[in-house]
C-alpha cells in the first residue's frame, strides 16, 4: 500500500510525499513533459514502491482536481 500526501501540481511540476506499508516519509516530484523525476527522497530502509508513486503522479497528474491525499492499493 502506498499513501500520498501533500500533492501538488504546478505548470509543468506534480509532487508529494508518500509513505509505503507504514515507513518514513518518501518525496518525488516528476516534470510532467517527459516525465522525468526530478527529485527522489526514498523512505528509510525501503527498497521498493517508488514506481507505484510515480505512475500514480503521472495519473493524477490529467485530473482535472488534483486531490490532497491519495491511496493506493496493489497486489
Amino acid at each position: 500500500m502506498l499513501v500520498l500526501k501533500n500533492i501538488r501540481k504546478t505548470n509543468n511540476v506534480i509532487e508529494a510525499n508518500y509513505y509505503l506499508e507504514g515507513t518514513d516519509k518518501g518525496y518525488m516530484k516528476i516534470r510532467l513533459s517527459d516525465g522525468v523525476i526530478l527529485e527522489h527522497q526514498k523512505p528509510n530502509a525501503v527498497a521498493y514502491g517508488s514506481s507505484h508513486a510515480q505512475k500514480e503522479l503521472l495519473r493524477i497528474s490529467k485530473l482535472s482536481a488534483v486531490p490532497n491525499e491519495k491511496t493506493v492499493i496493489w497486489y
